[in-house]
């Protein structure tokens, strides 16, 4: 039986707050607990994307026009490029996976090194998958691992586009497995086909030839922030949804200054406090371990403040958090994917 769910509201409340800037909240709803007297419960939105891509367009030909775009997590931003633009005519790679039919090099492509203009880089197109192509069947793989794939054949950056079957609005191209700086935006199957003047197809085969030279594209990313933590009652209305009371981001989540080069400054996971119902405590990666406190002045007037933390000067890489009682103190046990387990006692209960 549902009892209640919740929305993402536009704009983004965290990145409103903190920048003034107002986007749409990009979601990745993670995980979640309920504090100790079940009247309220944090969600923590996992977002590794500083940077959300907007603005995907083919620039070129018959299907010139924006399509859907988000970005990869764990690939670069657009903004490490001179000109924060990514640009240039696509290639079709395949599906790149170290398995997959190999990535043709940019001088392999006749002519298509000649074409590039001033500012364009060589972008390569990489379809998500392979899964259910009988062309194709070799094992999928992560997005990082196409990504290297791609670097290693000499391709600046990759579009990757959604398989058969997937959302198309947004799309989603899958994350992680990145070892390379390469930048990486995510659009749709249609935007693929049109991308290559094919006809737009969900079923197999489809797709132009490996090596195929498509239109021009031009991708350009805003910031948004990384990944935070939402504060709701547990009280659904009458149209059971969740009130949200308040979210918290730590200050360089937040800050564009921190947008590369700092780790990941995304909250992973929360773990309320078994004998304080207003005590939680968060895995933040590389921003540490955070202890958080529910202030409130009416049940439906909460505020999410920051009351302690962890973060050794060599820097970590926190993933897991859970708290237990010994003795009836709360501690609390984090998971540093470097170093290994912490644990840490409470201090005062207030």
């Amino acid at each position: 039986t549902l009892i209640g769910d919740t929305d993402f509201s536009h704009p983004d409340p965290q990145l409103l707050e903190s920048t003034g800037a107002a986007r749409t909240a990009e979601g990745n709803g993670h995980q979640g607990e309920f504090t100790a007297d079940n009247q309220y419960f944090i969600g923590t939105d996992e977002d590794f994307a500083p940077y959300g891509a907007t603005n995907f367009s083919i620039t070129s030909g018959t299907n010139a026009g924006a399509y859907p775009s988000v970005p990869v997590p764990g690939s670069a931003p657009i903004v490490v490029l001179d000109d924060d633009k990514l640009n240039g005519p696509v290639v079709y790679g395949g599906y790149g996976c170290p398995g997959s039919a190999p990535i043709p090099t940019p001088a392999s492509i006749p002519g298509y090194e000649a074409s590039l203009r001033a500012g364009e880089e060589k972008v390569v197109a990489l379809q998500r998958g392979p899964t259910g192509d009988p062309s194709a069947p070799e094992p999928a793989c992560f997005p990082g691992e196409k990504a290297h794939e791609a670097v290693l054949a000499g391709w600046d950056a990759v579009v990757f586009v959604q398989r058969h079957g997937g959302t198309e609005n947004p799309p989603f191209c899958g994350s992680g497995g990145f070892v390379d700086v390469v930048v990486g935006v995510c659009t749709n199957h249609e935007a693929y086909h049109k991308m290559f003047g094919t006809p737009v197809s969900f079923a197999y085969p489809d797709g132009p030839a490996i090596g195929t030279v498509g239109a021009r594209i031009e991708a350009t990313a805003a910031f948004d922030g990384w990944g935070y933590v939402h504060l709701f009652s547990n009280q659904a209305d009458a149209n059971k949804k969740f009130a949200e009371l308040d979210t918290f981001a730590i200050p360089e989540a937040m800050d564009e200054n921190y947008a590369v080069g700092f780790g990941d400054l995304s909250v992973h996971e929360v773990a309320t406090d078994p004998n304080n119902a207003g005590r939680a405590y968060l895995s933040y990666y590389a921003g540490g371990m955070r202890s958080l406190k529910i202030q409130c002045s009416s049940p439906d007037n909460c505020e999410l403040v920051e009351s302690g933390g962890y973060l050794a000067p060599s820097g970590n890489d926190f993933w897991g958090v859970e708290t237990f009682t010994r003795n009836g103190k709360t501690y609390v046990a984090g998971s540093d994917r470097d170093d290994g387990l912490y644990l840490f006692a409470t201090g005062p209960q207030g």
